[in-house]
Formats: structure tokens, sequence, C-alpha cells
């Protein structure tokens, strides 16, 4: 089975979402965007960012990908 880049997790609307990306769980979760854009049945373009906090280190972290 193909491991999934990202799956985020909500059991309601008003829940905080459970991230993993490529099949590690995020913690401490700022910000999730997701974007997906298309004008033709063809693929389109994609951008994820997620920005989360790292308390061992004490910082903000961030994973961004773009697809053109």
């Amino acid at each position: 089975m193909k491991n999934k880049l990202i799956t985020i997790e909500l059991d309601s609307f008003n829940d905080i979402p459970v991230v993993y990306y490529k099949g590690k769980r995020l913690t401490n979760i700022i910000d999730i965007n997701f974007s997906w854009h298309t004008d033709t049945e063809e693929q389109g373009e994609k951008k994820l960012d997620i920005s989360y906090a790292d308390t061992e280190e004490g910082v903000i972290r961030g994973i961004k990908e773009v697809k053109i």
C-alpha cells in the first residue's frame, strides 16, 4: 500500500485537526493551508503549507510543498 503524503482528520468541524505528514503525526499545529486550482480537466496547481510549534526546540517549524 502506498504511503499517504498528508492526512487531516476531523470528527466534527469544531475539533482541532489531527494531521499526519508522511506518516508522522504533527502536534501543536498552528496553521494548515491546502489549495488546489485548475481551469481544465488536467492536474492543477497544488499548495500545502503547515506551521507547527516544535516545543523541544522552542521554534515554529513549517512544511511547504508547491506543484505548479
